[in-house]
């Protein structure tokens, strides 16, 4: 299908600047990802809507693409930001396993804890930080750190203290 080859065509652009910084990766998507995205993609996706039933679901999904243009398009306009949300759908992944196990938390603020807990530790497994170290850390050195610069305790700034 014409669609799968432009996409594997973005991703290959990405591969390629995997390892370079921000900048360089905004500079070659829009050299080289940009005209893909808004001279093949855009106009297939046009092209394709009206040749599906209203209620078909390749219409809905096109409509739905095209109906969110600008935000699919971000990725473009910053190196920093990845062509797809990947990393954060396998972070969620086993909250969305483990949904019908957890229909009985005990009570909505349970619930509540538990999704804050699920949070933190899939933030720092992604930050490749052991959750136990990281928290006794912070816990200890969170009175006497200043408040302006609370933001250097968080998981993906986080350096280990002298504790």
């Amino acid at each position: 299908m014409e669609i799968l080859t432009l996409i594997a065509m973005l991703y290959k652009i990405e591969a390629g600047i995997k390892h370079d910084p921000p900048e360089i990766k905004r500079t070659v998507r829009q050299r080289d990802a940009a005209p893909i995205i808004e001279k093949k993609i855009k106009p297939w996706l046009e092209a394709s809507l009206a040749a599906h039933l209203p209620q078909s679901p390749m219409r809905q999904a096109i409509g739905y693409s095209l109906g969110i243009w600008k935000e699919l398009n971000v990725y473009l306009q910053d190196g920093r930001i990845q062509i797809d949300n990947n990393l954060a759908e396998n972070a969620i992944r086993p909250i969305s396993l483990g949904r019908k196990n957890w229909l009985f938390v005990g009570s909505e603020t349970g619930g509540h804890t538990a999704v804050v807990l699920m949070t933190f530790c899939t933030t720092c497994r992604k930050n490749k930080i052991n959750t136990w170290l990281y928290l006794k850390d912070v816990l200890q050195r969170i009175q006497s750190h200043p408040a302006s610069r609370l933001h250097e305790l968080l998981p993906d700034r986080w350096q280990p203290g002298s504790y």
